[in-house]
């Protein structure tokens, strides 16, 4: 039965691509649109922690895990900006400039994590918030920008103010070359201060009836916008490296940035997805087994290193409607991200109602088992760290039905069955 499609555009171009296995064909494609680099060795050898709270807050976990011997990659710290608290729980100020009162001491912290061979990992996104209500900034990018006049337009010419939960941003329109080499900038101010990786976060809500620099049709652009995204990071870490390459001591100070917008060409330009918010619970639509399939469907178009948030971020307090992360489901998510690209913790959106990693000893010691990964195959061939059942023994009667299933790339291989 032939499957319907829509085409917005006056044309169509299309390739063929031919290979003899279902992983030959993916290895052809992404050969055509282009894979991601290797991946540092510090990104891959022990646990990223994502932590919110401060600097008192990093250190008194960060003492913990030591105590417990967890092996530890980074400290992804998500609000290194600064918190509010809306409507939704827990969120940052978008404003891409460290919260030195949230996080007093931040260059002896980052030193000290440096001292102890784990990288500091921080958050941004394409998107500005105006600063009129945070009391301890040192400036406004928004206003900056704006002022630049580099923020996407709507159709009167005026700043296009997006809904975004609980207040309203302005979009970088990355299609101005303006655009794209100011947030450069802030980029190279984050990295300068001793930041090696950050989550290059959204990209995929550019509105459908925006006014854009290049003119170009905003249908159109909505998908492109996460390539742009992606290449503008990818342009500054391969800049950074050429820059640095004879100054760096450590070849392990590589940067990495890790998304989960995006289109066609992404796998080229992103160095490392993450499949976004999704809940606390064992869902197959939006929990713990929907990061199976995502995992699966995202190899199978390319995107050769994925991963999820340990345990889900999004929790919900309703009356009528309650989620909250359970200390079995936080395990068996430990358990399964263990033979994932990398291994990387969230508190969730509401931390206080979530069993965390650190809570007692039995998640600290499931979390020491952390194990070291290799990615250079993904790098040279585009193939996934997992192959769904149906490419590696796809004439198996019953195959294309095992989507809660997956095998590992090595020859000894792991099943997970939810």
């Amino acid at each position: 039965m032939p499957l319907p499609s829509r085409v917005h555009g006056n044309c169509v171009i299309g390739r063929i691509l031919h290979g003899s296995s279902p992983t030959g064909l993916i290895e052809c494609y992404t050969e055509t649109i282009g894979r991601p680099p290797v991946l540092p060795n510090w990104i891959i050898s022990g646990a990223i922690i994502g932590m919110q709270g401060g600097t008192g807050a990093v250190r008194r976990v960060w003492e913990q895990l030591k105590n417990h011997d967890v092996p530890i990659s980074a400290f992804w710290l998500q609000d290194w900006v600064g918190q509010r608290k809306t409507i939704i729980g827990s969120q940052l100020w978008w404003n891409w400039e460290v919260d030195t009162t949230h996080y007093s001491g931040w260059a002896k912290l980052i030193e000290d994590l440096r001292r102890d061979n784990t990288m500091v990992m921080a958050y941004c996104n394409p998107c500005l918030v105006p600063m009129n209500e945070k009391l301890n900034k040192n400036k406004d990018i928004f206003v900056e920008a704006e002022k630049l006049d580099i923020l996407v337009k709507d159709k009167t010419g005026s700043t296009y103010m997006i809904p975004n939960t609980a207040f309203d941003v302005g979009m970088l329109d990355l299609t101005n070359p303006k655009a794209r080499s100011w947030f450069k900038k802030i980029l190279h101010e984050m990295v300068d201060c001793g930041v090696r990786g950050w989550m290059a976060d959204f990209g995929e809500g550019l509105p459908l009836d925006a006014n854009l620099f290049s003119g170009e049709d905003p249908i159109t652009a909505h998908n492109r916008y996460p390539e742009i995204w992606a290449r503008v990071n990818r342009e500054f870490v391969d800049e950074w490296k050429a820059r640095n390459h004879e100054k760096e001591k450590d070849p392990e100070e590589s940067l990495v940035f890790f998304m989960r917008a995006g289109f066609r060409e992404s796998p080229k330009w992103a160095m490392l997805f993450w499949e976004g918010d999704q809940m606390v619970s064992w869902q197959h639509n939006d929990g713990i087994k929907s990061s199976v399939t995502g995992l699966l469907s995202g190899g199978l178009s390319g995107f050769a290193f994925n991963h999820s948030d340990i345990g889900g971020y999004c929790a919900v307090n309703f009356p009528m409607i309650n989620y909250k992360r359970s200390e079995e489901l936080l395990m068996r998510w430990m358990e399964l991200n263990a033979f994932n690209t990398v291994y990387r913790t969230h508190q969730g959106n509401k931390p206080e109602s979530n069993c965390q990693f650190y809570s007692n000893k039995k998640e600290h010691s499931i979390s020491s088992s952390v194990l070291q990964r290799s990615t250079w195959p993904g790098s040279f061939t585009g193939s996934n760290w997992l192959r769904k059942l149906l490419r590696k023994v796809c004439q198996l009667p019953g195959i294309c039905s095992s989507i809660i299933q997956r095998m590992n790339t090595s020859t000894a291989s792991l099943i997970n069955n939810f």
